[in-house]
């Protein structure tokens, strides 16, 4: 699987401002960047969420016309994982990682990275 890489500048500009006091220990900071990228992202609204997803997986070089769904899953490897599920019926995972960057791949090419698979919103609601 290929993952695309970018930063998003709306975290970094975000994290770079939280702390008044300068941080001495490098990885309490580092802990502090990674929930405050991912709690960023998932207070924005629907529609940034959405805008975020798409751009992720078009910087990737895939194509998705729009994102009409986006949803947490689960922490995957010091990450936020999110499923996406686009207009052209393609299904995504996208990861925030530290310091904001977000990271896109199929839903179907997870398994093969040793990654956890991508929950469809029925199987959530099944519980």
């Amino acid at each position: 699987m290929r993952l695309a890489i970018w930063p998003c500048l709306i975290f970094g500009m975000a994290v770079a401002g939280c702390s008044a006091a300068p941080e001495s220990n490098e990885a309490t900071r580092s802990r502090a960047t990674t929930v405050s990228a991912a709690q960023r992202f998932a207070n924005l609204s629907p529609e940034w969420r959405r805008a975020m997803a798409l751009r992720a997986i078009t910087d990737n070089g895939q194509t998705c016309d729009s994102v009409m769904h986006i949803s947490y899953q689960q922490e995957v490897r010091g990450m936020a994982m999110w499923t996406a599920q686009c207009h052209d019926g393609g299904r995504w995972a996208v990861y925030i990682g530290e310091q904001g960057y977000a990271q896109a791949g199929r839903c179907q090419d997870l398994a093969a990275s040793g990654l956890p698979p991508c929950e469809t919103a029925e199987a959530k609601k099944r519980g």
